[in-house]
């Protein structure tokens, strides 16, 4: 998707509150953007560098992009990248203002901006925080 780049590349001027979660399903790894650098490109691969981290990204591999913005219990607004059978590959998540909402006017410009844009998508999912009593374990 040609908008990988410019995203990427726009998503690591945010500042150093936005976090990078890299890496699909139950294994993945957080990092911040403390010390982000301007990515390099070398022959459609895509490296972000910080203070303590780096990964790379294929850009030929990914294949959707959405603007996810949660609401309920657990509101937040980040930016997902999937490879083309939907599995995540990458995502940023912009600071939410306050601590409060997620509303992030950078998150709704870039979005504004990309929607549409060689399918770039927006969407919106509600998020509940799991039940007390899902974590209680009975006899203890």
């Amino acid at each position: 998707m040609e908008a990988t780049l410019p995203i990427i590349r726009e998503l690591t001027t945010v500042g150093e509150s936005l976090m990078w979660i890299v890496g699909p399903g139950n294994m993945v790894s957080e990092n911040t953007s403390r010390g982000i650098e301007e990515p390099d490109v070398s022959g459609g691969m895509i490296t972000v560098r910080a203070d303590n981290w780096h990964f790379h990204i294929d850009a030929s591999e990914v294949g959707g992009i959405q603007f996810v913005e949660t609401y309920g219990d657990l509101a937040s607004c980040y930016v997902r990248f999937s490879d083309w059978q939907g599995e995540t590959l990458l995502r940023a998540y912009l600071p939410k203002p306050g601590g409060a909402t997620a509303d992030n006017p950078r998150f709704y410009e870039m979005q504004a901006r990309y929607a549409g844009i060689d399918g770039v998508e927006l969407v919106r999912r509600e998020v509940l925080a799991p039940s007390r009593n899902a974590n209680r374990t009975h006899g203890n």
